[in-house]
């Protein structure tokens, strides 16, 4: 069950999926520091606690998106079209101007940059 545990919201997929995007960004499972004793303690985790960090060097627009897919409210969580949309937008405006130091940079499970 932990292989899953990590990605799951009792109400959203969004909030799976922005956890699914944050490692891939990451290159870290999402709450990687918990075990699952952990996590399930902290429940509230879906409902607006603790939170991943995000890097620094990450385009501002991943960032809201993972911030707004991890809202306490699951209401005020964008809907998935919503976030296909804005993912369709970030890319093709990577894809005009994206250069090694407009893309995050690639860790070796050592965490975020």
């Amino acid at each position: 069950m932990t292989g899953a545990l990590r990605y799951m919201a009792p109400e959203a997929e969004v909030f799976s999926f922005t956890s699914l995007l944050y490692q891939l960004l990451a290159h870290q499972k999402p709450f990687a520091w918990m075990n699952a004793e952990q996590f399930l303690a902290e429940v509230p985790v879906c409902r607006g606690g603790t939170r991943c960090p995000l890097g620094k060097a990450w385009p501002a627009e991943l960032r809201a998106l993972i911030t707004a897919g991890w809202a306490a409210d699951p209401e005020s969580r964008p809907d998935i079209g919503k976030v296909a949309e804005s993912l369709e937008e970030l890319a093709a405006k990577l894809g005009a101007s994206a250069s090694p130091s407009t893309l995050p940079p690639r860790r070796h499970r050592a965490g975020i940059a």
